[in-house]
C-alpha cells in the first residue's frame, strides 16, 4: 500500500438534547492537490485560509482547492530548497517558515517569500515558540477543544475520539478510522478540527 500524508478534517455538529453529535470526516491527499507526501505543520490565517507546510513548498487551502507557493525569480529570496519544516503566523500578517535549519518570511499581503531582516533573524526562535497555533499529537498526547455548538471533544494520539455529554460524562465516538501516526492537530475558527496524519491512504 502506497504511503502518503493525509489531512483529516473533523466537521463537528452540535449535540441535541438526546442525540449523539455527528462527526463527518473528510480526507485530503495528493489526488486532491496536496503537494507533498510529507506534511509538517498547519495554521489558519486571519482571513480563514488554512496553510500547510510541506516538503514541496507552502500550501494554502481556501475551502475549494489547494494552491502551492514557492519562491519566484525576482523575489530576492535565497531559499535553496522547498522543504519547509515548520510555520508560524505572526501578528503582522507574516508566516515564519523554517526551511531546514534556516528561516524565511512569507508575506500574506504579497504572497511572496523573502529573507529575514537582521532583527527578525535574532527573534526567529522566539517567534517559533510564541506564535504556534497547533498542538502536537505525538507521544500519545490528548488534544481537547470545543466546537461551534459548545460540545467538548478530545482526541488522543491513538485516534480515540470522545465527547462530553450534558451530564459531563465522557463518551467515545465510534470514529472507526485507523489513524496511522498523528502528528499535529488544530481547531479552526469554526470549531472544526484539522489533523495531520503521516500514514497510509485507505484504498
Amino acid at each position: 500500500m502506497k504511503r502518503r500524508a493525509v489531512i483529516f478534517v473533523l466537521w463537528l455538529l452540535g449535540l441535541t438534547a438526546t442525540a449523539q453529535p455527528v462527526c463527518h470526516v473528510l480526507k485530503y491527499d495528493e489526488s486532491d492537490g496536496v503537494p507533498s507526501s510529507h506534511l509538517t505543520q498547519l495554521l489558519q490565517d486571519n482571513k480563514g485560509f488554512m496553510w500547510f507546510s510541506t516538503w514541496n513548498g507552502l500550501c494554502r487551502y481556501d475551502g475549494y482547492e489547494f494552491q502551492i507557493f514557492k519562491p519566484q525569480v525576482g523575489d530576492g529570496c535565497n531559499m535553496k530548497t522547498d522543504r519547509i519544516r515548520n510555520i508560524n503566523l505572526l501578528p503582522q500578517g507574516l508566516i515564519l517558515c523554517q526551511v531546514d535549519e534556516d528561516y524565511y518570511m512569507f508575506d500574506l499581503s504579497t504572497y511572496r517569500f523573502r529573507n529575514l531582516t537582521s532583527q527578525e533573524r535574532q527573534q526567529a526562535e522566539e517567534y517559533r515558540h510564541k506564535y504556534r497555533q497547533s498542538r502536537s499529537m505525538q507521544n500519545r498526547e490528548h488534544f481537547s477543544w470545543t466546537d461551534a455548538h459548545h460540545t467538548q471533544w478530545s482526541l488522543d494520539g491513538k485516534g480515540r475520539l470522545t465527547y462530553q455529554t450534558s451530564d459531563d460524562l465522557e463518551t467515545e465516538y465510534p470514529l472507526n478510522i485507523p489513524f496511522n501516526r498523528l502528528s499535529f492537530a488544530f481547531p479552526d475558527n469554526s470549531g472544526n478540527l484539522w489533523v495531520l496524519d503521516n500514514g497510509c491512504i485507505y484504498q
